[in-house]
């Protein structure tokens, strides 16, 4: 949704090939989507405890299912042009434990 943007959130769904999108209804049935959208929030801002501090626990445990489920060989190739992002970002994401 970050990098298809539609008008209406029900137009991620539609049958209209203007609006068409298969990666959204075969990720997620729209009626579950919407049951659970209102529910999506992480909390109060609070600048002074960063800009991530919402969402570290959710970044902590996918973190550590990652690094369970995977342990990379000699050679890592990272390719950060798969998807094209041209803005800013004011933080920048270190993982405070990579173990090879």
């Amino acid at each position: 949704m970050g990098l298809d943007r539609k008008p209406t959130y029900r137009s991620y769904w539609s049958k209209n090939p203007l609006y068409q999108n298969n990666v959204a209804g075969s990720a997620m049935k729209r009626d579950r989507f919407f049951l659970l959208f209102p529910f999506w929030h992480f909390g109060p801002n609070d600048p002074s405890k960063g800009k991530l501090y919402k969402i570290q626990p959710l970044i902590d445990k996918l973190q550590e299912k990652f690094q369970a489920a995977k342990t990379p060989g000699k050679y890592i190739v990272v390719d950060e042009s798969m998807v094209g992002f041209r803005g800013r970002l004011s933080f920048r994401f270190v993982p405070n434990s990579i173990k090879i």
